[in-house]
């Protein structure tokens, strides 16, 4: 899943589309959209378990990009 967040946003290089991640994973764009949604619902639920703020998180995201 990791490489299609770094993908689709940009991290690491040029953000790509749906459609270009899915080329590259051989996938459809619904799939990649799937797992997009997937992997934000895992990181909404580990920041709720943890307690950190929507504001924490931009601060660190700031700190390390």
């Amino acid at each position: 899943m990791r490489p299609v967040k770094r993908k689709l946003q940009g991290m690491g290089g040029d953000s790509m589309t749906l459609e270009e991640v899915a080329k590259v994973l051989g996938v459809s764009h619904q799939r990649v959209s799937q797992l997009e949604q997937s992997a934000l619902k895992k990181v909404r639920i580990e920041l709720l378990k943890r307690n950190i703020t929507y504001e924490d998180l931009q601060l660190c995201l700031k700190l390390w990009f």
